[in-house]
This record gives structure tokens, C-alpha cells and sequence, in this order.
């Protein structure tokens, strides 16, 4: 049972990508066994580099099978994990989304996928929305709860 996902697996969508990828590969090991021929290299993308670090390094299933039991149990978490939404001036940078994967992963929920978005209407700051909940620390809302915090910036400018 994954208790936590890594880090770079962080959106619904790297998580989508991840379980079709671990599903061909689980496809073509299962075609290597019964061919007897050698396994194939692993995906390279880093996202299911991190998700295949999950398996047991001892089990008394085949390779074959827990390839398998990890891409079901991904696909059943994918259809229940939270998503929390951050919305930001602009694309973050990769470092930026890891910190907060991280924070929010290590003080919320340890399965959590988060999805960036980009808005330039929010002029600075942050929203971030998860169920029905939303916190809104966009340099766009600070300015219409007080309007005369404008004033007194351009003021000490």
C-alpha cells in the first residue's frame, strides 16, 4: 500500500502519465518472462523512476506482478487523491513546485497531487484551492480588501 508519493510525481496528470507508463512496461516484462528473454530497461522518465523506487526490494511476487499491483493500486488512488490547486503570476520554476509539493505533502496529506496554474490577473502572491476551501493571498485581492494600501505604497516609492 503507497503511503506517500515522491516528490516529482505531483500533478494528476505526471500521475496519468506514470500509470501508462508502468503499464507498457509491465506489459513488456510480461512478454520478456514468457519469451524467456532478458527483462526490458525500465521507463526512463524520472516520475516512474521514483514511483518504481516503491516497489519491495523483496517479495514473494514476480516482477511482473508487482508492476501490476503497483499501476492498480496508482490507478485506484488516481480516481480518490486530493487536489490542490495553486495559482500563481506566472509558470513556476521546477524548484519552486518541489518546495511546495513538499510542504504541502509533509503538513497536509502525503498523497496530495497539486496542479499549477498561471494567471496574470492575480499580479503577485498566490490562490490556492483544495475541495471547497480556497485562500486567496493574490497581490490582486490585497488590493481590493484595501485600496488605500496602494496609495501608501506609491506614497514611500
Amino acid at each position: 500500500m503507497i503511503k506517500a508519493l515522491p516528490n516529482q510525481v505531483y500533478s494528476p496528470d505526471h500521475l496519468h502519465f506514470c500509470i501508462e507508463e508502468l503499464t507498457l512496461y509491465a506489459a513488456a516484462v510480461g512478454k520478456a518472462l514468457r519469451s524467456k528473454k532478458p527483462i526490458p530497461e525500465a521507463p526512463t522518465s524520472a516520475e516512474s523512476q521514483a514511483l518504481l523506487e516503491l516497489l519491495p526490494a523483496t517479495s514473494k511476487l514476480s516482477i511482473q506482478e508487482q508492476l501490476q499491483q503497483l499501476v492498480s493500486e496508482l490507478e485506484s488512488l488516481a480516481a480518490q487523491l486530493p487536489v490542490v490547486h495553486i495559482t500563481l503570476v506566472s509558470p513556476a520554476p521546477y524548484s519552486l513546485k518541489q518546495e511546495l509539493v513538499g510542504w504541502i505533502r509533509t503538513n497536509l496529506n502525503s498523497l496530495a497531487l497539486v496542479a499549477f496554474h498561471a494567471n496574470p490577473d492575480v499580479a503577485g502572491g498566490l490562490i490556492v484551492r483544495a475541495g471547497n476551501a480556497t485562500i486567496d493571498e493574490s497581490f490582486r485581492s490585497r488590493l481590493q480588501r484595501n485600496p488605500a494600501s496602494l496609495t501608501e505604497i506609491l506614497a514611500n516609492v
